[in-house]
Formats: C-alpha cells, sequence, structure tokens
C-alpha cells in the first residue's frame, strides 16, 4: 500500500522520490489516498471529475474533520523531514490550507515560514503557500522568510512563480529596512538582467505599478489575491505577536477568482479593470512602504541610470521597454518626480 509505504519509510522516500517518483506520486489515486484512507475503498477516483479536495469531500459526504486529522498525520512527518521541494507536497499543503480551520493553518504557516518555504515557491502550488505564509505570517515569521531568501533572491526572481513571491513580499512587509537588505540589494546587483527578463521585471514594475495587470496575468493576479479567511481575523492579533496564539477551529470560505476551491477572499468588486486591489498584510501605508523601497533604498535612482545608459536597447525589448515607460513616466502616483524629477527630464 503506497500509503503505508509513505508513512512509515519517510527517509527512503526522501533519498530516491526523484523522476520516477514524481511520475508515480502525481497520479491522482494516490493523491486521493493521502487525503483519507477512506478513498482507498474507491477504484475509479482517477476518472473524478472532481479534482479539488472541498468538491471531493462533498461528492463523497465525507467527515472533514476525519480528513484533517488524516493529513495532518502525512503532513507533520514531512514537514519535520523537509521533504518539500517535490510538486505533489505542495499541492497536499495548498488542499490542507483550503480546508484547515484557524489553529491548524496558522500551525502549517510557522513551520514553513523560513528555508523550507524558499525550496518550494519554483511551482504554482508552491507559490501560493509562500504568499499566504507572507500574507498571514506573524512579523517574526515573515522576518525568516526575508532571511531565508538570502543569497536565492536573483535567481528566485527569474523563476515565473518566484517572481510572484518577491512581489508580494514588497507589497506587504512593513520592515522596510530588512527587506531592502535582503531583497532589493540582491535586485540591484543584476539589475538590467532582472529588467530585460520577463520575470525578473515583475518585482520592479510591483513597485513602480503596483498590481498593474498589463504585468500580471489574470491567474497571477488571482494568486497574488489569495488569503486564507479563517486567520484573516487573526491578522491584527499576528502582527503583534510573535508566535500563533491557539484558537478554535472555523471553516474557511473557498472560493478565487477562477472558481478554484482555494482559502481566499474575493478582491474587492470596486476596482479598477487596470488595477486589482490586493489584500494587505501589514499595518503601513502601501504608499509609505513603496515610498521607501523605491526611492528611500535607492533602487530608483539606479533604475533611472539604467534606462538611461540602455534606452536604445530597451526599447527594442519587449519586456525592457514596459520598464522603461513606467521609469519615464514617474511611476504610478508620480512617485518618482518628487526627488528624481530632475534625473527624469534625461529620459524625456
Amino acid at each position: 500500500m503506497l500509503l503505508l509505504f509513505f508513512d512509515t519509510q519517510l527517509d527512503l522516500l526522501l533519498s530516491n522520490m526523484h523522476t520516477s517518483w514524481e511520475t508515480q506520486l502525481k497520479n491522482k489515486s494516490f493523491l486521493m489516498e493521502l487525503y483519507s484512507t477512506e478513498l482507498q475503498l474507491f477504484k475509479d477516483l482517477s476518472s473524478m471529475k472532481e479534482s479539488r479536495l472541498s468538491d471531493v469531500i462533498l461528492k463523497l459526504n465525507l467527515q472533514k474533520g476525519s480528513v484533517l486529522r488524516h493529513m495532518a498525520s502525512v503532513i507533520q512527518p514531512i514537514l519535520e523531514k523537509g521533504i518539500v521541494d517535490h510538486s505533489i507536497i505542495h499541492r497536499v499543503l495548498i488542499e490542507y490550507l483550503s480546508i484547515a480551520g484557524k489553529t491548524s493553518a496558522a500551525e502549517i504557516i510557522q513551520q514553513l515560514s523560513g528555508p523550507l518555504l524558499v525550496r518550494m515557491i519554483h511551482t504554482r502550488d508552491g507559490s501560493q503557500i509562500g504568499i499566504l505564509c507572507v500574507k498571514h505570517g506573524s512579523a517574526k515569521e515573515r522576518k525568516k522568510i526575508v532571511k531565508g531568501l538570502k543569497g536565492t533572491v536573483g535567481k528566485t526572481a527569474h523563476f515565473q512563480y518566484g517572481s510572484l513571491v518577491l512581489a508580494c513580499i514588497v507589497s506587504t512587509i512593513d520592515d522596510t529596512k530588512l527587506v531592502t537588505k535582503v531583497v532589493i540589494r540582491e535586485l540591484q546587483s543584476i539589475l538590467k538582467e532582472l529588467v530585460l527578463d520577463k520575470n525578473g521585471r515583475r518585482p520592479l514594475l510591483q513597485l513602480l505599478n503596483p498590481n498593474c495587470t498589463r504585468y500580471f496575468s489574470p491567474d497571477e493576479m488571482a494568486s497574488l489575491s489569495l488569503s486564507i479567511s479563517s486567520l484573516n481575523a487573526m491578522q491584527g492579533e499576528l502582527e503583534i505577536n510573535s508566535e500563533t496564539k491557539p484558537l478554535k477551529d472555523e471553516e474557511s470560505s473557498v472560493k478565487d477568482n477562477n472558481g478554484r476551491e482555494v482559502t481566499m477572499e474575493k478582491p474587492d468588486d470596486s476596482t479598477s479593470p487596470e488595477t486589482l486591489h490586493l489584500i494587505e498584510g501589514g499595518k503601513k501605508d502601501p504608499s509609505i512602504r513603496r515610498q521607501e523601497l523605491l526611492v528611500g533604498s535607492g533602487l530608483a535612482e539606479n533604475l533611472i541610470d539604467i534606462c538611461i545608459e540602455n534606452a536604445e536597447e530597451l526599447l527594442r525589448s519587449n519586456f525592457g521597454k514596459e520598464v522603461l515607460y513606467e521609469v519615464a513616466t514617474g511611476g504610478s502616483g508620480g512617485i518618482l518626480q518628487e526627488t528624481l524629477g530632475d534625473k527624469l527630464k534625461h529620459l524625456a
């Protein structure tokens, strides 16, 4: 039985779970076994239309509490062993968070916040977990996430999904000194390379023109909009306390922009078509956070220099010309004009 093997031989799984195992682990029937022992009784799960855990629970009339207990018994050894590099684990975790209550979700975020998370954000589900950890982590947990990225920011920025997590970090975390020291400084060291890169430019564009749908696809915007509803009421407390307090489990809502069953809140319907409102996890005024990270760090001045020195090359680049445009127009709200207006004249 695969589940018994998984539970009792994690050490062997850690050393052998490569290409052949990756293929087997992605099998839907195996995923179902990780959700509940009851699902081993169903022989045609791989042909089931439903793939989201909440749908499976509803269709098969399973007890959510029983599923949560079983998944926790599987997930805890995985996290303790650090087996988080494979996409199947990311899928299991995101599904678990889609039905977990306050205490369970907060505990997972606490365990993942740090170096473990860095190893996950290269996949779609992993990046969504990263975004949820950034938004709902305490100040202490967010600090661990940022410090865990040290030395890997440039590499992360080049990944499609990793760049989304960086965009979330610069839009959410209030400790701008730490974010500048770890994230912004590493971005500055390879700035021209990032400006010309499809993914690498996105943390920069997020600062220049936050949440602009010209630069993020609807699916990416939906990922950036994710939040765990059961933890939203705890957010103020999480910002004050360094560790999560146990709270009574509650069922969380599970809908996103694309109809995907993931715990989140929908974006505000009143937002303009050009900009999607994202849930802010920090307390600092977003405009102040943005000013400190973009202008106060010296990043904006560096970007202007890059644009002046490489204007012709950037104009020929589909990706570079977008950064050039945002810089030349002073960024959303004219954020660059007040302090760097004279220098921007060289791009006129």
